[in-house]
């Protein structure tokens, strides 16, 4: 397949500022494994920005990116 072929189709970035993912996040919070783990993360990164004196490191893979992520991040 030729790297032309592989890259026809556009990515669309996600909008997220479309809706509110408030409550599907909160609902995580009930269910288990990793929804959970992304409920718990949402509400630490929340606590972090109210912190005046807190610094946020955001160490992310570069595929986040090509994978239509970019918006969001």
């Amino acid at each position: 397949m030729s790297k032309k072929a592989i890259l026809k189709e556009t990515i669309n970035h996600i909008d997220i500022k479309s809706f509110n993912a408030i409550p599907i996040v909160d609902q995580f919070n009930d269910m288990a494994f990793s929804a959970r783990t992304l409920a718990r993360a949402s509400y630490i990164y929340d606590d972090m920005i109210k912190d005046k004196k807190c610094s946020i490191f955001l160490c992310l893979a570069g595929s986040l990116i090509s994978a239509g992520l970019k918006a969001a991040i």
